[in-house]
């Protein structure tokens, strides 16, 4: 504002501006537009403190500076949070607290601070305490709470596992009976198989520690449910349900409808037939959040509700217990809590587990029915592999009756007296819950266990999801329920063939609330599906949560899943499209969302689709001319349509350095005294120009990986040590800038030969291309080898296959950065069946990739010989050789120690060959580099550049550069223009060194060095244009010596965008200071801490 008045001011003071005043207002304006600039490019790092640890001679302590005044008397004084249970805050503006914890003898300080608000809430859930406010109590008030934080607030709260690990040995130190795990994610593999679960499974196992955990939210389709509180069975997996109390009182309907699980709460049965969800306990609740969000409580719904609900409730259970002297044991209480469960009534097993949590029936049944001979002993019941369940899901599976051998084990703790597991024995008497599935009926179970047959015959099942189980009941005491549960899921599909044109189509009545599933067979040549959704009624909205899913072998859920949440108003119709197997089973879902008003009326369709090309993964050798694949339209006749293009590069790295090393003894030790060890990998990246790319460490692609290590956090460094990108995981978009890298991965484990297994592991960078390689695809061999034709729109009839060819593209239009071994990779789609309505091409369509051929070789054009041209003389050819290995010698000389040498080796040259401008090129460079801030050298550059102008006939030159010259000419003169070339190159150089000489010891307050200054750059502007990057430290000068400092920013933030230096950042910030923008001037020294830190950071 204050500008644009000194801008108004200007214009009504000068009229008729000089060429000069034109200058000063153009200055004006450019101090304008960079505020501008300033503003708009504002980037908000977030805080940056001083902080200081110190000893005071019993405890490590440390302090925050959160107010940036550098006074640090005004500030809490704060040592391990665990230790005196003292917090800070970093403003009343903000109300973030925060906590500290030391490590390595005050070498690492941990500022430890919310990275969101769910874990306040769940914590609130579980022990918030308002005596005054009793409505506001969590279920267990005042139950002591170690709060261990596993998300990573570089990842936005993502966990790599690191923090689980910490938080399992502070469960131990700290004597913890229970652990809440609001946190989890989906997993492919159960149980034990890896490491991870093993540590989860452990701590439940050894040391006793009851362990609940979140189910997920990613239902309704079957087998969502995540780990690890699905996936390992010593934890105790909670869906998430809601009740008609609940939906009035917490989401303010008018009419709350029957007690239900949320639809979105993940189901099981796991990928090895575990039921996956043990219980279910209320989904949502209104509970505490952090002062940051300036609200007292908030809603928040998930499985994440529903599993501090049942951990404050086993809280009570054990406080009970515990006041009443009564033993317990993690597999007793969770064994209590399943037997006592209530079930909801319309609601599956894989919904709400074993159902509702009955927190005194679970109390009484400790009591009553847990006696010493089962308490602490973990029942286990396992199938072929180990697998926990029998999941009969797949056609191939389903399609006879299945003989499998389960057995029934007691596990003992390991320090166990062997005497109690010669003791033992259990008379066990079998059932099974429904009649298709057969077993023994008595089994007498002793420590070792016991192996026992059960025979599941699913032929005669209706389509549909059908759920039995194994049950074994101690025949002592068969009233206090099951020992032990082997559960059997089988999934019959509904078979859609060619009578009915691979169609099938339903319309319903849904209520809210209604889940409506369907399970298909998909077709065995089919590659995609279309789904149509009509809506048939008009009365009111409706909400629709639609799920479709499709198992991969060895690959989680969420692979081939399509979620999607419909809403109708005034749209009858919503199709979706998937990509899908031939003969494996398809799972679509339709939850009418419970908040929805009255029933509803709605059409499904659901087609199938199988145009394919043979093989499905298109590989283009680039050293062929011509790639062929077939297409087959098993279903239906089809119109062929190839259309494809490669988009990205993918390159592979291996790391430059590998370091595998012990963490820290304190932090980083599990339990039983088990050292944590880390690799760090290190990878140097070099980008020519900016890219978009997609970043794949290759352990990230292991599919076990996830289970079996952990870290994974991996950061990229610019050269200089700045931090630009921090992430975990894999196929991570993101952008950077030309310039070399260097990426860094963290992977851990407590065992360092794992650790050297991905010593070499490199990673994959796919380059996203700027303008995509479009493929040429032809009918004939032919016509690809000619560059290609026109394909046309033929059509395949059912059954039929036609060649397809695709030309290779050439080597020029491929990048430029393109290498051997690197791979192109693309999609391409092949048409569809147009009289259908959907798709008309598989969604993603199919992969094709192209390898990188050898970069061809120029042929040099002959020339005529020409046998009149003289021969050179050799003893003259001599003399110029010698002459020129004495000029590159001078390179070696050019520091100040060799001042002498220098100097009688030039003369030596120049005595010989006294027109050598090569010489005094060499003596005007040396000038230059032997000049430093204290001795800038003035005289010396200005007489060694003038040597060089002096040498060089500047009218010849003037005469020669003023006329194009046409190197094609028959009376072209390679020689002349060989020379006048350098003559002009070190005339511009002579030219430069003098201006910048002149303008390094020029003084805005000494007019007539300025305009020296100006003298010199009017001359070298008559020989060169002065913008560009080579004369930008001149534009610079210039700007500066006459006042123009707005100019002189505009200049350097220019020059910053394409090349980020510290000294112009420095000279950028000393502008700002100077022009009085101090503001903006501790904005870039705060910046300069980002750009240039001063050590890395963590892992």
């Amino acid at each position: 504002e204050k500008l644009n008045r000194e801008i108004v001011a200007f214009d009504d003071a000068h009229p008729s501006p000089t060429a000069e005043e034109l200058e000063q207002r153009d200055d004006i304006i450019a101090r304008i537009d960079q505020l501008q600039a300033f503003q708009n490019a504002y980037e908000d790092v977030g805080p940056i403190f001083d902080c200081v640890v110190f000893n005071d001679g019993n405890t490590w302590r440390a302090a925050i500076d959160t107010d940036g005044d550098g006074d640090f008397s005004n500030e809490k004084t704060l040592t391990n949070y665990r230790d005196e249970h003292e917090f800070s805050t970093f403003g009343e503006d903000n109300l973030l607290n925060y906590v500290l914890n030391i490590y390595q003898d005050g070498d690492v300080l941990s500022i430890v601070a919310d990275a969101g608000a769910h874990g306040t809430h769940v914590a609130g859930m579980v022990a918030a305490n308002f005596p005054d406010q009793p409505e506001l109590n969590g279920m267990a008030p005042g139950a002591q709470i170690v709060a261990v934080k596993i998300g990573d607030t570089r990842l936005g709260s993502s966990s790599v596992g690191t923090g689980s690990s910490r938080g399992y040995t502070t469960v131990i130190e700290n004597q913890c009976d229970l652990i809440n795990k609001s946190y989890g994610g989906a997993s492919a593999f159960h149980d034990r198989r890896y490491r991870n679960d093993r540590l989860a499974s452990e701590i439940v196992d050894k040391f006793g520690v009851i362990f609940v955990a979140s189910a997920g939210n990613e239902g309704p389709t079957l087998s969502t449910v995540g780990g690890p509180g699905g996936t390992t069975s010593s934890l105790i997996g909670v869906g998430a349900a809601i009740s008609p109390e609940m939906m009035k009182a917490q989401y303010a309907v008018r009419e709350g409808q029957r007690e239900m699980i949320y639809p979105w709460s993940s189901r099981g049965p796991t990928l090895d037939g575990d039921l996956g969800v043990d219980i279910c306990a209320p989904g949502g609740a209104i509970s505490p959040v952090p002062n940051w969000t300036l609200q007292k409580t908030r809603l928040m719904n998930g499985t994440s509700m529903s599993s501090p609900n049942t951990c404050g409730g086993i809280a009570l259970i054990l406080s009970k217990l515990k006041q009443e002297g009564i033993a317990y044991s993690p597999h007793a209480v969770k064994r209590a809590l399943i037997n006592t469960a209530r079930q909801i009534p319309d609601q599956s097993p894989w919904a709400q587990g074993h159902g509702m949590i009955q927190i005194d029936a679970a109390y009484e049944y400790l009591v009553n029915e847990v006696n010493d001979l089962d308490r602490d002993v973990r029942f286990s019941v396992t199938g072929p592999n180990g697998v926990r369940g029998a999941y009969l899901r797949e056609p191939y599976e389903n399609n006879q009756p299945v003989e499998t051998r389960i057995k029934l084990e007691p596990n003992f703790h390991e320090d166990a007296d062997n005497r109690d597991k010669v003791a033992f024995e259990m008379r066990l008497n079998l059932e099974a819950t429904e009649p298709w599935v057969e077993v023994a009926s008595f089994i007498n179970l002793v420590y070792g266990g016991k192996t026992t047959d059960v025979r599941i015959d699913p032929t005669g099942l209706e389509p549909g999801a059908h759920f039995a189980e194994v049950l074994a009941y101690d025949a002592d005491r068969p009233d206090a329920g099951p020992i032990l549960r082997y559960p059997i899921t089988v999934v019959r599909g509904i078979e859609v063939g060619p009578e009915s044109g691979y169609t099938w189509h339903e319309t319903i009545d849904s209520g809210p609330g209604d889940l409506n599933k369907w399970f298909f067979t998909t077709p065995e040549d089919a590659t995609w599906m279309d789904l149509i959704i009509r809506r048939k009624d008009t009365d009111t909205s409706r909400l629709l949560l639609i799920q479709m899913l499709q198992l991969v072998k060895d690959k989680a859920s969420p692979t081939r899943k399509l979620t999607e949440w419909v809403r109708f108003d005034d749209e009858d119709e919503q199709m979706y499209s998937m990509a899908v197997d031939g003969n494996r089973t398809l799972e679509i879902d339709a939850a009418h969302y419970w908040s929805s008003i009255g029933p509803g009326e709605f059409e499904f369709e659901v087609r199938f689709r199988g145009l394919r090309p043979e093989p499905s993964n298109v590989l283009i050798d680039g050293g062929s001319l011509v790639t062929r694949f077939d297409v087959l339209s098993p279903m239906r006749d089809a119109i062929i349509s190839p259309s494809g293009s490669l988009t990205g590069l993918r390159r592979s790295i291996r790391p430059s350095e590998s370091t595998i090393r012990a963490l820290d003894p304190v932090r980083d030790r599990l339990p039983d005294d088990r050292q944590m060890y880390e690799n760090v990998l290190t990878y140097d990246l070099s980008l020519a120009d900016e890219a978009n790319l997609k970043i794949d460490p290759a352990i990230n692609l292991v599919p076990h990986a996830w289970e079996e290590y952990e870290g994974f956090l991996w950061y990229i460094f610019g050269e200089n040590g700045e931090l630009v990108e921090s992430q975990a995981g894999e196929d991570v978009d993101i952008s950077l800038n030309k310039g070399d890298y260097t990426l860094k991965i963290q992977i851990r484990h407590d065992d360092p030969d794992m650790l050297e297994l991905v010593n070499d592991a490199p990673i994959r960078l796919t380059f996203q291309l700027d303008s995509p390689i479009s493929l040429s695809f032809t009918r004939t061999p032919d016509e690809a080898f000619e560059g290609g034709g026109r394909f046309g729109n033929p059509e395949l009839e059912t059954g039929a296959s036609m060649p397809v060819y695709i030309a290779t593209p050439g080597y020029d239009a491929l990048p430029d950065f393109a290498e051997p071994g690197d791979l192109l990779v693309g999609s391409f789609t092949i048409g569809g069946h147009s009289e259908l309505l959907g798709s008309n091409s598989r969604p993603g369509g199919w992969p094709v990739e192209m390898t990188i051929p050898p970069e061809p070789i120029d042929k040099p054009e002959p020339e005529a010989s020409d046998d009149t041209q003289d021969q050179a003389d050799p003893v003259d050819q001599i003399r110029e050789d010698i002459r020129d290995l004495k000029i590159a010698g001078l390179d070696q000389l050019m520091d100040a120690d060799h001042a002498e040498a220098f100097d009688s080796l030039a003369n030596e040259i120049l005595a010989e060959w006294p027109d050598s401008l090569q010489v005094l090129v060499k003596v005007m460079e040396r000038a230059v580099h032997i000049a430093d801030d204290e001795n800038p050298n003035t005289q010396a550059i200005i007489t060694a550049s003038q040597a060089v102008i002096d040498a060089i006939d500047t009218d010849e030159l003037a005469a020669y550069v003023g006329i194009n010259h046409d190197p094609d000419a028959d009376d072209f003169d390679k020689e002349l223009d060989e020379r006048m070339t350098e003559e002009k190159e070190a005339l511009i150089d002579a030219l430069t060194q003098i201006a910048l000489a002149l303008g390094k010891v020029a003084d805005a307050d000494d007019p007539e060095s300025v305009q020296a200054f100006d003298e010199a750059l009017d001359r070298l502007e008559a020989w060169t244009d002065l913008e560009g990057d080579d004369f930008f430290e001149l534009r610079l000068m210039r700007e500066r010596l006459h006042g123009r400092l707005g100019k002189a920013l505009t200049l350097l933030s220019e020059r910053l965008e394409s090349n980020p230096d510290k000294a112009l950042y420095e000279l950028r910030i000393e502008l700002l200071e100077t022009i009085g923008w101090e503001p903006w001037a501790e904005h870039e020294r705060e910046m300069m801490l980002v750009r240039y830190p001063p050590a890395k950071p963590l892992f």
